[in-house]
């Protein structure tokens, strides 16, 4: 009954025990499941269309498209940056207006 007691105590380490029987059954029942993912998501991977075309040799003509597409990322997450930080600073003043006058205790 030793090999049981987790921490010295029996009744804890008769719950970690089942609780850890539970997980692996419930874990070799959702194989199948998380098999039929994986094998989806190597489907959907082959269906995907990448920046480049393999074929293409030259470092400007395999890589144009993909920098091309960063460039755009860059310029939307700084004209993002920009609209979230405008309306930031908006509330910012509309609670400071309201709330001017009254100290946070």
């Amino acid at each position: 009954m030793d090999f049981f007691k987790v921490a010295g105590s029996l009744v804890f380490g008769i719950i970690v025990w089942l609780a850890l029987a539970i997980a692996l059954i419930a874990a070799l029942k959702k194989r199948a499941r998380i098999g039929t993912y994986l094998r989806d998501v190597m489907t959907e991977l082959q269906k995907a269309t990448w920046p480049w075309d393999p074929k293409e040799k030259t470092f400007a003509s395999k890589y144009k498209e993909l920098i091309d597409s960063t460039v755009v990322v860059i310029i939307a997450m700084i004209l993002l940056g920009a609209c979230v930080s405008t309306i930031d600073l908006g509330l910012l003043g509309i609670t400071s207006w309201l709330f001017k006058g009254q100290q946070l205790q």
